[in-house]
């Protein structure tokens, strides 16, 4: 199915799009560059954070983010 390339961003500015397909999570952020990006559990616990390194809408999308409810991701071994 072909969509137009604003569509994937409505899906995550706009919450309740957000949680009918991730899961019942949604995302909070301004999308813009620099500005901080959630994903929060159902539940309202964070469970992705970071920030938006590059955002040309509706082109591109570059977020950096951290797991916070597994913290052993975070962790190298060696």
């Amino acid at each position: 199915m072909r969509c137009s390339p604003d569509v994937p961003w409505q899906a995550l500015a706009i919450q309740e799009v957000t949680r009918q397909y991730w899961a019942g999570t949604w995302q909070e952020s301004d999308w813009t560059w620099g500005s901080p990006w959630r994903l929060v559990a159902p539940d309202g616990r964070p469970a992705d954070s970071g920030e938006v390194i590059e955002a040309d809408r509706p082109n591109r999308l570059v977020i950096f983010w951290r797991d916070e409810l597994h913290e052993d991701l975070l962790t190298c071994h060696g």
